[in-house]
C-alpha cells in the first residue's frame, strides 16, 4: 500500500521523476483505489499511474482481496489473480496464503496466473472472498466500531456487541473456508478436463509450442497429484484414528466388563488379566507414525 501510495505521491509531486520508473511489482496487496482518491487524484490520474503498476494477488488471501469487489480492469493497476500452491486461508499457520511460498513460476519463470482459459476457478474464488469481506466488515461496522478498533471487538468490547461481532466472525470463517473447498473441488475437475486437452494439444504442436504445453501439462498434473494427495492423506489419517479410536473403545468395554466379574476373580487374576489389555499390546505407535 505504501509502495503504491509513494509512487502517485510521485506522480504529484515530481512529474518528470515519475516518467522514469519502469514498472512496479507490487504482491498480495489491497486495492487503494478509494485512499488515492483522498490523495485527490483523479480518475484519469489513477490510470495513467497504474499503466506502471503490476498486481499479483493471492484469491485466497484476505489482504489481497480487501477492496476487490469491483471488475480487476477497474481496479489500479494490471490485477493478475495467482494460482497459488495451497489451498489455505490467509490465518492458517505454518503455511498461509499470505505467504509468499504461494507463488509458483512457469517455465519461462514467469509467475502462473489464472485466467478465462486457465484455472478461472480461482477468479471466481477471488471475488467470492472479496465480497465476503466487504460484507462482513459492513457488518462489523454496523455495531459501531470505527475502521482502526473493528479487531477490539474480539478483545471484549462491551459484551453483546463483542457476541455479535464473533458471531459475524465464525460466521466469516465457515464462508471462508468453503470458498476454498469450493475451489479446490472445481480445481480438481478442471484438471481432469485439461490433462487429455493438453495431450491432444501436444501431438498437434511443434517447436517452441510443444515444449511450452509440455511445460504447462507437467504443472497441471503436479498440481492435480498435489491435490489428490492431500485428499489421500486425509482419509489415511481419518482411518487410522478411527481404527484407534475403536480398538480404544473394545478395550474400555472388555475392562469394564473383567471388573464387573470381579467377585468371581482374586485381584491378582483381575490384576493379570486387566495387563493384557494395554493399548500397546494392540497398537503400535511406530507403525502408526510410519503410516
Amino acid at each position: 500500500m505504501i509502495s503504491a501510495q509513494s509512487i502517485a505521491k510521485l506522480y504529484q509531486d515530481d512529474p518528470k521523476a515519475f516518467d522514469k520508473i519502469g514498472e512496479v511489482q507490487l504482491f498480495d496487496g489491497p486495492d487503494v483505489v478509494k485512499s488515492l482518491k483522498k490523495m485527490g487524484l483523479s480518475d484519469q490520474d489513477i490510470q495513467k499511474i497504474g499503466e506502471k503498476v503490476t498486481y499479483y494477488v493471492n484469491p485466497f488471501d484476505i489482504v489481497s482481496m480487501l477492496n476487490r469487489t469491483g471488475p480487476l480492469d477497474k481496479q489500479f493497476g494490471k490485477v493478475n489473480i495467482i494460482v497459488p500452491l495451497h489451498f489455505t486461508t490467509t490465518l492458517d499457520d505454518p503455511i498461509s496464503s499470505h505467504d509468499f511460498g504461494e507463488f509458483q513460476m512457469n517455465a519461462a519463470g514467469q509467475i502462473r496466473v489464472a485466467s478465462a482459459t486457465y484455472h478461472p476457478e480461482f477468479i471466481t474464488a477471488g471475488k467470492k472472498l472479496a465480497h465476503l469481506v466487504d460484507e462482513k466488515v459492513a457488518q462489523l461496522k454496523v455495531l459501531g466500531l470505527s475502521d482502526t478498533v473493528i479487531m477490539n471487538l474480539l478483545r471484549g468490547d462491551y459484551v453483546e456487541r463483542g457476541t455479535m461481532g464473533y458471531a459475524i466472525y465464525r460466521d466469516f470463517q465457515q464462508q471462508y473456508r468453503q470458498i476454498i473447498a469450493d475451489a479446490k473441488k472445481e480445481a480438481l475437475a478442471w484438471n481432469k478436463t485439461a490433462i487429455p486437452d493438453y495431450q491432444q494439444r501436444i501431438r498437434a504442436a511443434s517447436g517452441d509450442q510443444k515444449i511450452s504445453l509440455r511445460m504447462e501439462l507437467l504443472d497441471t498434473v503436479a498440481q492435480d497429484f498435489g491435490l489428490r494427495a492431500e485428499e489421500l492423506t486425509v482419509a489415511t489419517k481419518t482411518a487410522i484414528e478411527t481404527t484407534k479410536a475403536n480398538i480404544l473403545k473394545g478395550l474400555g468395554d472388555s475392562r469394564l466388563a473383567m471388573c464387573q466379574v470381579v467377585q468371581y476373580l482374586d485381584s491378582w487374576e483381575l490384576s493379570r488379566f486387566l495387563l493384557t489389555l494395554e493399548l500397546s499390546d494392540f497398537w503400535d505407535e511406530g507403525i502408526e507414525e510410519a503410516d
